[in-house]
Formats: C-alpha cells, structure tokens, sequence
C-alpha cells in the first residue's frame, strides 16, 4: 500500500508540474492576446492591414504565425 501511494504522489506532482507549465504560458497568451483587443480599434488595425488584398492576406498570415508560435513556445519552454 505504501509503495502505491508514493507512486500516485508522484505522478501527481508530475501532473501538477505539467499543468503549471502548460497554465501560465496559456494565461499570457491569453492575457496579450486580450490586451490587443482592447486596445487596438477595430479602425486602426483596418488601417494598418490595408484595403482586402495580397498584401492583407500576407500580413494577416504572418501576424497570425506569429501568434501561434509565441503561443506554443512558451508553452514548450
């Protein structure tokens, strides 16, 4: 009995660690994220991507990669 609760402690701090790990890359994530939202207008991002077009599209994609990349890296990190 004592050998299962010490295997079940671990993997619960194995489990807590990979949660706090994965939470507060998530939360910044989240957290930037929202502070673009609030603080950029709809306007002025309308104005800095342009008229619809390739070059919106393009900026679109990179601003978008960029995003995702931050993303997983914190997390991977």
């Amino acid at each position: 009995m004592s050998e299962f609760l010490t295997q079940w402690q671990e993997a619960a701090h194995t489990t807590l660690g990979l949660f706090w790990m994965a939470f507060w890359a998530f939360a910044l994530g989240y957290l930037i994220s929202s502070m673009i939202q609030v603080f950029v207008t709809k306007e002025r991002m309308q104005k800095s991507m342009g008229k619809a077009g390739p070059k919106s599209v393009a900026l679109g994609t990179f601003f978008g990669f960029i995003s995702s990349s931050c993303s997983f890296a914190a997390l991977s990190t």
